[in-house]
Formats: C-alpha cells, structure tokens, sequence
C-alpha cells in the first residue's frame, strides 16, 4: 500500500472522516459540477436503460444543443430508507480523481433532483467487454494480451492513489468504440473504496461471481481484492 497524501486526489477531493472508505468532494467544486435540475431538461433521455443495477440505470442521453451522446448512470439517493447522497458523492469524487487517465470513463456533469442524482458519463460506444467474450470466435491471444494490459493500467493508475475498485467484471469493462482493438476502460465505482494504513474496512461488497473470497469472509479490504 502507497502512502495516503493529499496529492494523491484532485485539489477540493479528501478523505471523509465520518465514513471509512469513502471521499467526499468540497462545496466550491460541487458548485461547480452538479446541476440542481433535473437531467431532461438540457438532455434527451432514452426510456430503456442499456445497464442496469440494484440501485441504478444508466441511459444513452444525447446533449439537446451539441447532439452529442453520453451515458447516463441515474441512481436512487435514499436506500432502504437511508440517504446515499454521499455515496454516489464518493463516485463523483473518484471520477473527478482519475480524470487524467485514459482507463476510466470520463465524468463530464452530476444533475441533481429530490429523489435522484444522474452522473453524466463518457459514452463508451463499443459496449462492455462481455459481448467480446461470449462472441462466437471469443478473444484471440493478442486481443486478450492487450485488453489485459489496459484492464491493468487502470489498476496501476487506482492502486497508486489506494483506490480499490471492488467490482471487476466483463460488464464493467468498456470498449471505447465498436472497433474490437480499441481501448478498454473501467466504469462503474459505485462499491469502489479507498484503502488506509490502520484503518480497516469491512463490507460485503461486490457480484457473486467475482467477488474476492476475503471479502466473503469479512476480512478488512485491500488493494489485493481487485486481483
């Protein structure tokens, strides 16, 4: 584990002290980015989602001015009767966080209503990489090297800052465009959380599937849970 520095997160992005694992950005850069309005006013939404959660959708939207296309990841801000405002805030800030690299999807605005938020998010026109891997010729050994090695650039660029994405999966990888050797990017850090020397974090997070057998057994989260 590198050692945690303020240089570590985008300037007005910190560690939050009330809740272990999380960031949480400052006001004057939340003013900056979250718009208290609803999202279809300056997008049109379409009404079926091409992804879906537990707790979230995320919709092509097609900007009303530019025409140009993005996803939308709507998320539900209470849960079983609690407020996740800082939840989806810890997403945002980790998305503001690895906005220099070329491996994560770039956030581009929040849009922020009562019940929900919606993170407007670089569309990745090529889908996830799960349709590659349940393709009919599947992944050639070059292709496969490839997508490895940009799956771990992310990793590098996360790990480097002890951010442990937590949820690592076909569908969480994204090809840039429909092109089959374009680039890979991770999406999705809604379970993502941040790794502290001397502080442990403890949460059954992630899908079944993949999910480290130590977090099964409620061992404190590590970097290594993401390989």
């Amino acid at each position: 584990m590198l050692k945690m520095s303020k240089s570590n997160f985008k300037d007005g992005i910190e560690i939050n002290e009330n809740q272990n694992g999380l960031l949480k950005v400052n006001e004057d850069v939340l003013a900056t980015i979250i718009k208290n309005e609803t999202i279809t006013n300056v997008y049109d939404v379409e009404d079926t989602p091409f992804a879906r959660g537990k707790f979230a959708a995320v919709r092509r939207c097609t900007h009303k001015a530019t025409g140009v296309a993005y996803a939308a990841k709507c998320i539900r801000k209470r849960r079983r009767l609690q407020d996740q405002r800082s939840d989806i805030l810890h997403e945002v800030a980790v998305l503001l966080t690895a906005a220099t690299s070329d491996r994560i999807v770039r956030l581009y605005e929040v849009y922020e209503t009562h019940n929900e938020m919606a993170i407007v998010l670089e569309l990745a026109k090529g889908g996830e990489l799960q349709r590659l891997v349940e393709a009919e010729d599947g992944l050639e050994e070059a292709h496969a090297v490839q997508v490895m090695r940009h799956i771990l650039e992310a990793l590098v660029f996360l790990h480097s800052r002890n951010i442990a994405h937590l949820d690592l999966k076909p569908q969480n990888i994204l090809l840039s465009t429909e092109d089959p050797d374009t680039d890979i990017k991770l999406c999705d850090f809604g379970i993502s959380r941040i790794v502290q020397k001397g502080v442990e974090v403890k949460e059954i997070l992630g899908t079944p599937d993949y999910v480290a057998p130590e977090i099964l057994n409620y061992d404190p989260i590590s970097l290594q849970s993401d390989v």
